[in-house]
């Protein structure tokens, strides 16, 4: 788990908590082999490369099975000669599947506990059906969630950043973004964002350090 608070950071300032979903509320071992692999396949087919040189375009620009830290498809995919429209077009109706069995999930409760403090906002860019398709072979409960901001199939070209959805949740509750702290799994994507504006974000590796956020809350909104 990595923080990234500011200097004023308290539990008691925060007024909305804002999560990611694919790869925050849930885990798999193999879950990285199995985007590579999708990655992979999506290149291939959208630029009409062969595997070998696939490959060696995702090498350059650190889609491997060991750098956990790769930067957002969508926002790289020209580099592959793929234009983002033919992408967003393309993981309408793909997205990579894992082994939903073996995965390990946030519990409904810590979910629900956190929900009694702060309202929950997940905000994703992954296609709001395939989130609901995922979310019921995980077994996720998704009616914790105030609100579930995530692009749908009509709105996909046109959906705002996480930076402007991160904004408008502060607009819509009439809150600074100082006040809002967001829990995802990558840097870049879904932290920097909030950071930008003022926020407080904390990356998770695994499920399970969700309780470990809601002991820190209870230790400072328990009265």
């Amino acid at each position: 788990m990595e923080k990234y608070f500011s200097k004023q950071f308290n539990y008691n300032d925060i007024k909305a908590v804002i999560i990611d979903f694919d790869e925050t509320l849930y885990f798999s071992n193999n879950i990285r082999d199995y985007y590579i692999n999708f990655i992979q396949k999506s290149i291939m087919i959208l630029g009409n490369y062969t595997k070998e040189k696939a490959n060696e375009i995702m090498l350059e620009y650190g889609f491997t099975k060991e750098n956990k830290k790769s930067p957002s498809f969508g926002k790289t995919c020209s580099k592959f000669g793929i234009s983002k429209n033919s992408w967003d077009n393309y993981r309408v109706d793909n997205f990579f599947a894992f082994d939903y069995e073996k995965a390990q999930t946030v519990s409904a409760q810590t979910l629900e506990n956190m929900s009694r403090y702060f309202p929950l906002y997940l905000v994703s860019n992954e296609v709001d059906k395939n989130i609901k398709i995922k979310a019921k072979k995980l077994n996720i409960d998704l009616s914790v969630f105030t609100k579930i901001l995530a692009p749908s199939v009509t709105t996909l070209l046109t959906h705002p950043s996480k930076k402007e959805v991160y904004a408008n949740i502060a607009k819509e509750l009439n809150i600074l973004p100082s006040n809002m702290l967001v829990i995802g799994d990558r840097l870049k994507v879904d932290v920097e964002p909030l950071l930008e504006l003022g926020g407080s974000g904390i990356i998770v590796k695994h499920p399970d350090e969700f309780k470990i956020i809601l002991n820190e809350m209870n230790k400072f909104l328990l009265v």
